[in-house]
């Protein structure tokens, strides 16, 4: 049924709000304790069990990097404390932690003020084009240049 529930018309800040719903994940993802921030507890058995779900590419890197576009700060925690050896290394300095003011347990509304800062950064450079066509001048000679756009300066 296509209701406004349907994950397309969801930004992906709302796909997230609803990943921290899912009982079954919340091992590998959740609030912390305030709901204020959301953290992964085991990035791979994220990037293994819910990227390839709920998300179109796998690659954890974009992933961070789209979540720092959409307003997110992030901050690596360690799950456990650090040990020298290496066989325990699974679910060790493997948490991440993603936090920002609009983004909370308790105010799903308040994600809908949050943009991906590139399609407000397009919307900006279009706006920006037409003020800068419109300062030029064309010069209307028949030489070489005709019809192009000269910038005052």
């Amino acid at each position: 049924s296509n209701d406004c529930g349907s994950p397309h018309d969801k930004t992906f800040v709302e796909n997230i709000h609803t990943l921290l719903e899912v009982p079954s994940y919340s091992s590998i993802i959740s609030w912390n304790d305030a709901g204020t921030a959301v953290i992964i507890h085991d990035v791979d058995a994220f990037i293994s069990t819910i990227m390839p779900v709920h998300f179109k590419h796998s690659q954890f890197g974009s992933f961070t990097r789209r979540m720092r576009r959409w307003g997110f700060r992030v901050t690596k925690k360690r799950s456990s404390p650090p040990s020298p050896s290496k066989s325990s290394e699974r679910g060790q300095s493997n948490a991440m932690e993603f936090s920002s003011e609009h983004f909370l347990r308790d105010q799903p509304e308040m994600c809908l003020l949050m943009k991906d800062e590139r399609q407000t950064k397009k919307k900006f450079q279009f706006l920006d084009r037409n003020v800068r066509k419109s300062d030029g001048v064309v010069e209307n000679n028949q030489g070489p240049s005709a019809g192009v756009v000269h910038y005052p300066p």
